[in-house]
């Protein structure tokens, strides 16, 4: 979370791959990715969700527009 934090300040972004088949995050950041998204998990949604299908619409957005603020650039690629 410090290298997002960091790079944020500078104004530059964190590249990370996303393979479009999987939809798991590769490259040098992808564990910033998880840790970043974990966190909005944690924040966002209660721990008595089952799973994220019982998420509701408006905490979703909520999560995606938190992610597109953040400076983490998500590069669509086939691995």
């Amino acid at each position: 979370m410090r290298e997002l934090l960091t790079t944020r300040a500078k104004g530059q972004k964190t590249h990370v791959d996303i393979n479009v088949d999987t939809g798991e995050p590769s490259g040098c950041f992808w564990d910033v990715l998880k840790s970043y998204l974990g966190m909005l998990a944690r924040e966002r949604i209660s721990i008595l969700t089952p799973s994220f299908d019982h998420v509701t619409e408006v905490d979703r957005e909520m999560i995606w527009q938190d992610l597109l603020v953040t400076n983490i650039n998500l590069i669509n690629v086939i691995l």
